[in-house]
């Protein structure tokens, strides 16, 4: 349920039940969690599930579509993620300020939120062939040096990639229909 296990402070570790369908929000936000073990049962992570946490890697199975909002903000300590094929949408500001260095859009995914990867540590990214949206900010300082919009995107919204003064390639997609203010801006 909704907070949980939110600012239980001595919880380091959980195994979830393998019947659980959904993690609720804030769940386990601001806990001292450096380990969880998310089962193929789960469908969504709710949102700030496990911001605030001091997770340093999490391995989200093939059963989950959504990630919600901020599900693993603030999470300075997370180096790792692996995404899954099931996955269709990232939310909003979801790994925001964690220091993920690369990561992997499954092609399932079709829309990245606003501020998803917003001020991580990456300096690479591979983008879902099926991908349709990049919203606000979604990449906006990080580390990045190249990024391959693929054909499938329609949309990038504003400030999708402000202040990457490191990148020094782009290639658009050439289906793209509306590209925001300031993207590339820094």
């Amino acid at each position: 349920g909704v907070g949980a296990f939110c600012n239980v402070k001595e919880l380091t570790k959980v195994t979830l039940s393998n019947s659980l369908e959904s993690i609720g929000d804030e769940a386990f936000s601001s806990t001292s969690l450096t380990e969880v073990v998310i089962p193929n049962s789960v469908k969504t992570i709710g949102d700030h599930a496990f911001s605030y946490t001091s997770l340093t890697e999490v391995v989200i199975p093939n059963s989950v579509k959504t990630i919600g909002r901020c599900a693993f903000a603030e999470v300075s300590t997370l180096t790792k993620v692996t995404l899954p094929n099931s996955l269709e949408s990232i939310g909003a500001w979801s790994f925001k300020n964690t220091s993920l260095t690369k990561v992997v859009i499954t092609n399932s995914v079709k829309t990245i939120g606003d501020g998803a990867f917003y001020a991580t540590k990456l300096t690479k990214v591979t983008l879902s062939k099926s991908l349709e949206s990049i919203g606000g900010s979604a990449f906006s300082y990080t580390s990045l040096t190249e990024v391959v919009i693929p054909n499938s995107v329609k949309t990038i919204s504003g400030y999708a990639f402000e202040c990457v003064s490191t990148l020094t390639k782009v290639t658009l997609s050439n289906s793209l229909e509306s590209i925001g203010d300031w993207v590339f801006n820094h």
